[in-house]
């Protein structure tokens, strides 16, 4: 996945619709990709389909705070808390680390990650 900069939207409460549509554009991903990647990612995104994805990408309605946090971690990108959301969770670190090769919705331990963007995939791995 791609680094963020400083003009590049940022994953937060406020600017979350703005943040999905770019990264998931940025990185290749139509809304029914990215939906289907996320929910084989994690269990917490079972249920996620694609009308729900774009009502987030156009700010009619929110995921919930882990799930926000659990699609920036999916573009490893960091999730910027805001104070009200700080005060609502206690161990807000946790989340970021929760999706990150935890489990996982399929009985299997991740012994090696490597990313990859969708342009650069290696055909070996893409025709499997």
């Amino acid at each position: 996945m791609t680094i963020s900069s400083q003009w590049e939207p940022q994953f937060s409460r406020d600017s979350f619709a703005t943040a999905l549509k770019y990264w998931r554009s940025v990185n290749g991903l139509s809304q029914l990709e990215l939906v289907e990647a996320l929910s084989l990612s994690h269990r917490a995104f079972q249920g996620v389909n694609q009308p729900m994805l774009s009502k987030w990408e156009h700010g009619n309605g929110q995921p919930s705070l882990m799930r926000r946090a659990g699609v920036a971690a999916f573009f490893q990108l960091p999730y910027r808390y805001t104070q009200e959301e700080r005060r609502l969770i206690q161990g807000v670190e946790k989340y970021d680390e929760f999706f990150i090769g935890n489990d996982p919705v399929y009985p299997c331990s991740i012994e090696k990650f490597i990313n990859y963007s969708w342009t650069q995939l290696p055909i070996s791995i893409a025709s499997k």
